[in-house]
């Protein structure tokens, strides 16, 4: 018979005197046994615990991180689509003066080529009229060369539509702009 499990000293003095040493060692091992297994299941527990505790708080971590993350995405869209479109605002605004600059300049070689037309009696007057014509076309060409060498000019908001300047919209498309001649030159300086 096994005696009933006590914690006092006394108790076990008594199951010493009472009691076989194997019923004894029998004791303490099953009631060591089941502390091991109570602090082993105690242990699980906090495991558990810990574990859980441990992905909670890295759970909660990494979505905290993809909210900054996304909300950094969000901010640099923004940032870049406020320069995009102040870029296309420039470019136009560039794009307009250079396309204005350009029908300009058509315009005065068209009107200079029909003034020339009118103007001209014979053949020899014909050829000389055609050189200016393209000793014009070369120094536009030459202009425009300089212009861009020096670097696009600052662009600078329209108070109007684009292509609207202190002097009006540009002339429409096919309109005749008188422009001044140049100056005659003889025939010496033009072989010259």
């Amino acid at each position: 018979m096994t005696p009933p499990a006590s914690s006092s000293p006394g108790d076990a003095r008594r199951l010493l005197a009472g009691a076989g040493a194997g019923e004894l060692a029998s004791s303490v091992a099953g009631r060591v046994q089941r502390i091991v297994a109570s602090a082993e299941q105690a242990a699980a527990e906090v495991h558990r615990d810990a574990e859980s505790s441990a992905q909670e708080y890295a759970d909660a971590r990494r979505a905290a991180a993809e909210a900054d993350a996304e909300r950094i995405r969000r901010d640099a869209e923004a940032l870049v689509g406020g320069w995009l479109a102040e870029s296309r605002e420039r470019i136009d605004a560039f794009t307009q003066g250079r396309l204005g600059r350009l029908a300009e300049l058509s315009e005065g070689l068209v009107a200079h080529a029909e003034a020339l037309e009118e103007r001209m009696g014979s053949a020899a007057a014909l050829r000389g009229h055609v050189d200016e014509l393209v000793q014009a076309l070369a120094e536009a060409a030459r202009e425009i060369t300089r212009e861009r060498r020096a670097g696009a000019p600052e662009v600078r908001p329209l108070g109007g539509p684009l292509g609207a300047g202190p002097a009006g919209p540009p002339a429409p498309r096919g309109a005749t702009v008188a422009a001044p001649l140049p100056p005659q030159r003889s025939r010496a300086d033009a072989n010259a």
